[in-house]
């Protein structure tokens, strides 16, 4: 596999060659969003764009694993393939309903940090953190938009299925 490996608080994390380019992307879209602050403050608040869409999916996918372990189940790694596109691995769930909370655990910590951008947006900020502030919850709403059921491998997906294979009582 390439890209680079690290490990965080015991687990392996794999970072694939797709980051860098998509980093180099997004920054320069975000640089151009804020050309009108100057070149060097551009930059700047570019650089902080990215760096809080490459936390917002780490914050996704460390809820996914936190979730998992603090449910008895095993993580083995997480693989960043993508800003959009990341996995946990983990060991199989007991009962759908654990299978259900670790789904959607990761859009819960989307959620959280859509509502800490949109209480930023509330305060007087300058033009950096003002414009932090619209990154920040402008990523999260768009991964709350894919956590929804319609998409195959989303995790509104399968937290849907999961939910449906539940055991239930005889009628």
């Amino acid at each position: 596999m390439n890209g680079w490996n690290v490990r965080l608080a015991g687990i392996a994390v794999h970072i694939g060659v797709r980051v860098p380019m998509e980093a180099a992307i997004l920054l320069a879209a975000a640089t151009w969003w804020c050309r009108s602050a100057g070149p060097v403050l551009a930059v700047g608040v570019a650089l902080l764009v990215v760096v809080l869409v490459m936390l917002s999916t780490l914050g996704h996918e460390a809820g996914h694993a936190i979730t998992a372990r603090a449910l008895g189940l095993t993580v083995f790694a997480v693989e960043i393939r993508g800003f959009a596109e990341a996995v946990v691995r983990r060991g199989r769930a007991r009962d759908p309903g654990t299978d259900v909370a670790i789904c959607l655990a990761g859009p819960a910590v989307n959620a959280g940090l859509a509502a800490l951008g949109a209480a930023g947006l509330l305060l007087p900020l300058g033009f950096a953190a003002g414009r932090a502030a619209t990154a920040l919850l402008a990523c999260n709403m768009l991964a709350l938009a894919g956590a929804a059921p319609i998409a195959a491998r989303s995790d509104g997906r399968r937290a849907w299925r999961a939910w449906r294979a539940r055991p239930r009582p005889p009628r």
